[in-house]
């Protein structure tokens, strides 16, 4: 259900060096982690993914 919506406002393009795209669930789940953390900007974001077990 949760992805069906997301579906709705997010087509997934791949870069121009090919790079495959992110899920839009994965995406989803980050965005409510950083939100949840405080309002972490992306670089923060992905910090705490690359260092925290729990996030991943």
């Amino acid at each position: 259900m949760v992805e069906k919506a997301i579906a709705e406002h997010y087509a997934p393009v791949s870069s121009a060096a090919g790079r495959s795209v992110y899920s839009r669930l994965l995406l989803f789940k980050m965005l409510l982690v950083g939100m949840w953390n405080g309002g972490l900007s992306d670089e923060s974001m992905e910090d705490l993914a690359n260092s925290n077990l729990h996030v991943m």
